[in-house]
């Protein structure tokens, strides 16, 4: 096995001692033409269509819908900043977010309202331990890969993104369960403002 991973066959074209030159290189493995043979001809199986239609592809909308959109200039003074962040406002969001990781670190509770933790999981220093781990983890996987590949001369796409689903399986498990929790707190809140304009009202930020 090449360093430490299951071995898989080798794609490399190859010529059995008793097969004549009339023959086809079988590669097996996707990303490579199955079957070529020295006339050039391709001969390409019903498995291979299949396997083609069922890719995720993309496609535009043909009715294209028009909508107007003001630009800054022609908005007043009021109108921008009730639309776009100024200096201030991101000066404020970043120094509150320093405060919420603080709290974190600290283990104090955050009301999610001022001080939202949501985002913000990353930036303590266990956390940023922890992302960073997880991100050279798949790293190291893929260029392992993408190294194997390229000495089988092979382009495999597919299989470099099971490679990239198999060592990141447990931070989507991990984001999953957190977008369950965030879910329900929405239905709460939803619940809780019925029949009241706003539970909890987020503190607007003061411009200098």
């Amino acid at each position: 096995p090449l360093r430490g991973r299951a071995q898989r066959p080798s794609n490399v074209p190859t010529i059995q001692e008793d097969s004549s030159l009339d023959g086809k290189l079988d590669v097996p493995r996707k990303g490579v033409m199955k079957s070529v043979s020295f006339h050039d001809t391709v001969n390409h199986s019903k498995s291979e269509a299949k396997a083609k239609s069922s890719q995720k592809q993309v496609h535009w909308n043909h009715k294209v819908e028009k909508k107007r959109h003001p630009r800054i200039q022609d908005l007043t003074i009021e109108e921008r900043e009730a639309v776009w962040y100024t200096e201030g406002d991101t000066k404020i969001i970043l120094a509150m977010a320093k405060v919420t990781v603080k709290m974190m670190m600290k283990g104090e509770p955050c009301d999610d309202v001022d001080y939202c933790s949501r985002g913000l999981e990353g930036k303590t220093p266990d956390g940023s331990k922890r992302r960073q781990k997880n991100k050279l983890r798949v790293r190291k996987a893929l260029l392992e890969e993408q190294e194997m590949q390229r000495e089988e001369g092979v382009v495999d796409p597919e299989y470099l993104a099971q490679v990239s689903i198999k060592h990141s399986k447990e931070v989507v498990a991990e984001a999953h369960a957190v977008a369950l929790m965030d879910e329900r707190g929405i239905q709460d809140y939803l619940t809780l403002s019925d029949g009241d304009s706003s539970p909890m009202q987020p503190r607007r930020l003061k411009r200098p």
